[in-house]
């Protein structure tokens, strides 16, 4: 019954409008199908996925998990996961960019002196190794582990796993990032001249060019659910960018300071922002409330707890905040502020 729960293709909330919009015999017909669907991929995954994904938690008390260290992990986890972790020396031509393959199977790695590797980690099969002679700022596997692409000093090359290069692409120069759209086919690119280009691979040409106007970009990701991309800036802000609008969808004040990593979950929720002095924060699904959203959530929230105050402190607290609720919301801060009393 929980695989079954997993796999719905509806969600409840739906029911009612695929009620509303189709006929009876249609209806009932959709609805078999999907319930034959759902219990196929339960069956599957029961027999197929035995292993469920695997997570980290640290004892009560113990020490915070992201300070625990790989060779700490290593000791702890079983020995067919232990050999699998691997350690590579990679000293001389640094510092690295890496990324792996959608399956996570193959490894690219380029060093900023121009070392260009790619291998099988799994298996540790080097594929390629080649030195371009010449500054490599970003590497990025396209559709398929047999191509990769490189920001190199002027110019984007593409690479095949033989290490044969088999197109320059003029049109992105002075790229810092690369990042690729699976299912677009687009090969983004940032420069250091504040440019973010689309390059569609499968044809070769530009889908878009944007001046974005934020100077040095050198920190971007993308999100994985909806392929939007995130630039990070000095100034603390994350913009968020599309080939289809010449403005940021949407920007963000994450911090006060510069921005040196950003990165996004799967799910394309959870935003997570690192800053230069190590440190770093995630952002909620939501940040885009208004503001007026956002004080009401806070008002919320302070009269629920006021509902179970037990403490003086907290009271008194309460107490002098209620003329700003009024401000804020007037009649609707005295009705909630009647109830909790």
């Amino acid at each position: 019954m929980d695989a079954e729960r997993r796999f719905r293709r509806f969600r409840p909330d739906t029911t009612a409008l695929i009620e509303k919009k189709l006929p009876q015999v249609e209806r009932k017909l959709l609805e078999t199908n999907v319930q034959f669907a759902k219990e196929q991929t339960a069956i599957a995954s029961d027999l197929l996925l035995q292993e469920g994904s695997g997570f980290f938690q640290a004892e009560e008390g113990d020490v915070e998990t992201f300070k625990v260290t790989q060779s700490a992990v290593k000791q702890a986890v079983d020995i067919g996961s232990a050999t699998k972790s691997f350690d590579l020396s990679l000293s001389q031509f640094g510092p690295y960019r890496h990324n792996y393959t959608r399956n996570g199977r193959n490894l690219l790695l380029g060093g900023r002196k121009g070392h260009v590797a790619c291998l099988d980690w799994l298996t540790k099969q080097l594929h390629c190794e080649i030195n371009v002679m010449e500054d490599v700022f970003d590497v990025a596997f396209l559709h398929q582990e047999t191509m990769f692409a490189t920001a190199q000093k002027d110019w984007v090359y593409v690479y095949d796993n033989m290490g044969i290069e088999l197109h320059c692409i003029k049109q992105l120069s002075r790229v810092l990032r690369l990042e690729f759209l699976p299912y677009h086919f687009l090969l983004v690119a940032a420069s250091d001249r504040s440019f973010l280009s689309w390059l569609d691979v499968s044809v070769g040409q530009l889908v878009a060019h944007t001046h974005a106007k934020l100077g040095r970009l050198h920190v971007m990701c993308q999100n994985p659910s909806n392929g939007v991309v995130l630039l990070g800036t000095g100034k603390g802000t994350v913009s968020m960018w599309s080939p289809g609008v010449g403005s940021p969808l949407a920007t963000v004040l994450c911090h006060n300071r510069a921005i040196t990593s950003v990165v996004v979950d799967v799910g394309g929720t959870n935003l997570a922002t690192a800053l230069t002095d190590g440190t770093f924060d995630a952002l909620e699904s939501n940040p885009y409330q208004t503001k007026s959203q956002r004080r009401e959530g806070e008002v919320k929230a302070l009269l629920e707890k006021a509902r179970d105050c037990s403490n003086v402190d907290f009271c008194l607290t309460f107490a002098l905040t209620g003329r700003l609720i009024d401000d804020m919301f007037g009649s609707y801060g005295d009705q909630q502020s009647g109830r909790a009393t």
